[in-house]
């Protein structure tokens, strides 16, 4: 059984560094740990949406926030916005989605369709543009602030969610495991 497990540690440390070292050979080391943060709460934000039935997505906790619904929503037209600057082709902020997605469906798509393009303009970036300089929300930053505060954004919704759910008798997907 030791020895079982000591070979699994040695070929985990191997493959890990087999990985890491390829990412470094391609410059995306760094670039591909920020986008990992931010495609975990991808990853939770996507199956709590798929989870939480269509009844709910007009629940909010007071009539002062946004419905869970909205939320994910908002969470498309952010991710829009935020990837749009590092993919050549920037954007203005827009809310077309959080005013026009009605349904379960429709919320779901748009939610999907953002992490979408935000794999496609993370996948195009190295770790040599991440000091490439961007202005977001009339503030100086950078590639990698851009990808932090949209990873921060996430979570920061993220949060709400679990909230939401836990309001409404439904255990959130991070605790699902």
């Amino acid at each position: 059984m030791k020895r079982a497990a000591a070979v699994f540690a040695v070929l985990a440390v191997t493959g890990s560094s087999v990985a890491l070292a390829q990412e470094q050979a391609a410059g995306k080391a760094q670039m591909n740990a920020l986008a990992g943060v931010f495609h975990m709460a991808h990853g939770n934000l996507v199956k709590a949406a798929e989870q939480i039935p269509e009844d709910k997505y007009s629940f909010q906790p007071t009539k002062e926030v946004r419905t869970i619904g909205a939320i994910f929503a908002h969470l498309a037209d952010a991710n829009n916005f935020f990837c749009s600057q590092m993919s050549g082709t920037p954007k203005q902020y827009s809310d077309a989605t959080e005013k026009s997605a009605k349904t379960k469906a429709e919320i779901v798509a748009a939610l999907k369709a953002s992490y979408d393009a935000c794999g496609a303009a993370y996948g195009a970036v190295s770790d040599a543009d991440l000091g490439k300089p961007l202005t977001i929300f009339g503030n100086a930053t950078n590639y990698a602030g851009a990808v932090a505060f949209n990873a921060a954004h996430n979570w920061e919704h993220y949060g709400n969610i679990v909230t939401y759910m836990r309001l409404n008798g439904m255990v959130p997907p991070s605790s699902q495991q």
